[in-house]
């Protein structure tokens, strides 16, 4: 009972601490990958997540690693109301799993040192350190936070003693790797702690872990296959050991920095430059691993926990060494959730060796106190999307990923000029930064301009060869400036790359049917119809069914679908409205209603949008009300621009109404 009462206080500790990461609204690194458009989180079903388990070496819910649990437990967030919207159920989740994590870690340290307060503080340490914000508050770092519970779980097993335990430990391991294959190391830690501080390491006590050897292999194997099944930019660069090795004696002084010193924490963190020795902070950074190596083999007799401690946050840090190798970004707070028990294991050894004091508790608490509150300030961002990316942008301007993060906010906040300012800015930092080229040229697509969209595109394609969203953004934007047949191979390579048919049947569709394929192209609306939720694929069809008598209940079936689907869509509003106000034949015209929704629209872009009020103007002139419609007209096209397209399809209406004629389509929508 006193050991329960202690982990259900350290439980209220953490939870008091961390208990604002509730109420955190950002969306982080990896949250739209895993969370925001992912298929699986956005309809949750028995039958996708059992996909999920059986695509072992090309997971198509994100390209990485094989995760199935993690992705499960996601979508078992989502059915219960959690979204890109509502994230609450997610970040309930991850910080369940933080708290039971802390209490295994308490539990274990308190079977390995025998010392309740030593392992108590020591896991409360882990448990509000300011670096673990990012695992707990970033929704889509399920993986890390379920992982970190699972290993502890199986670390608690591990110190027991018989074969059920072994099987125990072995089962956990098994579901930690399922959830996220960073854990891979971990028994690699259980040789190491056999050998000190149990004291029991033998060769048949080695040769028992062999289970776990075999199984860290497999889950490697698989990994590695997965990433580079799913690996969107071409061939990974040639592994330079030494630079890698250079890389990883930094890394391991800058974690120790960020754990002494947890200020200016950030999701995104600059690599310094040049990365040579000659360069003063790499040179530190280096320095600082160094000494704590050097100060832990002097202490070896003394202080075996020291070294133990650091040798285990080394080995479980090994595995995200890897993606040194392709990635701009050179360290994550997220990476040392799990390893930085191998501190706390430091920390409770050490505490359990001195004269338990007030003084000594004082200091704890002490400690524990300024981590909770650096812990508080680190939370602030999470609050808010723009407010997270700016803060990523001030640590680290020199990172393409974090404008190209503060762009994406921006952009979902409907800032347009602001994102593409970002955008361009991630470029102009990494002018290979696939990513960049990527959003640049789909916000300036959504803009209007896909003549500009179209040179970042192909960019985009070409840095991310495998990338099935940037081919299919190039053919949206193929298939807006009229190059179908192109759009067509392009659209066909976005299904080739996994996209999935409710992004792709209906462009394709329409790309085959302009191209001079009506029939296969209607095969492919047909489908989008069955296959997506979007209003605009109905929209779509109709149009190519055009004023065929015999398609006429079917057109209106579809209409009246997009419409109920999304009655607050200006799109949806304004090809409604367009389709009813010039339909060549009288049965298929209704003027009441294109007043309506035409008017609806408008009213919902401010009248400044030249598409819209053209619509406007043809509703109008098809009730008679010519002078309002040359207006309307007038207006639009003033606010035309550039859009030759759209201008010169204006003035031969205006030469319409002004004869006191209303427009009348031909077999297509403009």
């Amino acid at each position: 009972m006193i050991v329960a009462g202690w982990a259900l206080g350290i439980a209220a500790l953490v939870a008091l601490v961390f208990g604002p990461v509730l109420g955190a609204r950002a969306i982080g690194l990896d949250d739209p990958t895993l969370i925001v458009a992912n298929p699986l989180v956005q309809q949750p079903s028995v039958a996708a997540v059992l996909r999920v388990f059986t695509e072992v070496l090309r997971p198509t819910v994100m390209n990485a690693y094989y995760m199935p649990l993690s992705m499960a437990s996601l979508a078992l967030d989502a059915a219960w109301g959690g979204s890109g919207t509502n994230l609450v159920p997610f970040h309930v989740t991850n910080l369940a799993l933080h708290l039971i994590a802390v209490v295994l870690l308490f539990l274990s340290l308190r079977r390995l040192t025998g010392s309740t307060i030593a392992a108590a503080f020591a896991a409360l340490a882990y448990g509000v350190h300011p670096v673990m914000v990012e695992a707990v508050a970033s929704a889509g770092e399920r993986k890390t936070v379920l992982a970190t519970a699972l290993a502890f779980a199986s670390l608690y097993a591990a110190l027991g003693e018989g074969a059920r335990a072994r099987v125990a430990a072995w089962l956990l391991y098994v579901l930690a790797l399922l959830a996220k294959p960073s854990v891979l190391m971990l028994p690699i830690v259980f040789v190491i702690l056999e050998a000190w501080p149990l004291r029991r390491a033998s060769r048949a006590a080695l040769v028992a872990w062999w289970p776990f050897a075999l199984t860290a292999a497999v889950a490697a194997f698989v990994s590695s296959r997965s990433v580079a099944a799913t690996w969107e930019f071409g061939s990974p660069p040639p592994l330079e050991p030494g630079t890698l090795a250079l890389k990883a004696i930094w890394l391991f002084g800058f974690y120790a920095r960020q754990v002494l010193w947890p200020v200016g924490l950030s999701t995104v963190y600059a690599p310094p430059a040049p990365f040579t020795l000659a360069n003063p902070a790499v040179l530190l950074g280096v320095g600082a691993a160094i000494a704590l190596a050097g100060l832990a083999w002097l202490m070896r007799w003394r202080a075996p926990a020291f070294g133990v401690g650091l040798l285990v946050s080394a080995v479980l840090l090994a595995p995200t060494f890897g993606i040194l190798r392709f990635s701009p970004v050179i360290a994550y707070d997220r990476y040392l959730h799990l390893p930085l028990a191998g501190l706390a294991l430091a920390l409770a050894f050490g505490l359990a060796r001195v004269r338990r004091s007030s003084l000594m508790i004082a200091a704890c608490v002490v400690v524990i106190a300024a981590e909770a509150v650096a812990a508080r300030q680190a939370l602030v961002p999470w609050g808010d999307t723009v407010a997270l990316w700016r803060r990523a942008v001030a640590v680290a301007p020199t990172v393409a990923p974090s404008h190209n993060g503060l762009g994406a906010a921006l952009d979902e906040r409907g800032d347009t000029a602001g994102a593409i300012a970002s955008y361009e800015r991630a470029i102009t930092v990494d002018p290979g930064y696939g990513d960049g080229y990527y959003n640049l040229g789909r916000a300036r697509l959504r803009a209007g301009a896909a003549a500009e969209a179209l040179p970042l595109l192909e960019r985009a394609t070409r840095l991310a060869p495998g990338s099935g969203s940037a081919a299919l953004e190039l053919g949206l934007c193929l298939n807006t400036l009229g190059r179908t047949r192109e759009a067509v191979g392009t659209l066909r390579r976005a299904l080739e790359l996994r996209m999935p048919e409710r992004l792709v049947a209906s462009p394709l569709g329409a790309a085959l049917f302009m191209s001079g394929e009506p029939r296969e192209g209607l095969v492919w609306m047909r489908r989008a119809v069955v296959v997506s939720e979007e209003p605009l694929a109905r929209i779509f069809l109709a149009q190519a069914l055009g004023d065929d008598p015999a398609a006429r209940s079917e057109v209106d079936a579809l209409l009246a679908d997009a419409l109920r689907r999304a009655p607050q869509s200006v799109p949806v509003l304004n090809e409604v409205a367009w389709w009813h106000a010039t339909a060549p034949d009288a049965r298929d015209r209704d003027t009441t209603l294109a007043l309506e929704l035409s008017g609806r629209a408008v009213e919902r872009t401010g009248g400044t949008d030249p598409t819209v009020l053209d619509t406007r103007a043809a509703a109008e002139a098809a009730a008679g009300r010519f002078e309002a419609a040359i207006a309307t007209a007038t207006r639009a096209r003033s606010l035309a621009g550039e859009d030759t397209t759209l201008a010169n399809g204006l003035a031969r209406r205006l030469t319409e109404y002004r004869a006191h004629r209303p427009y009348r389509r031909g077999t297509s929508a403009r």
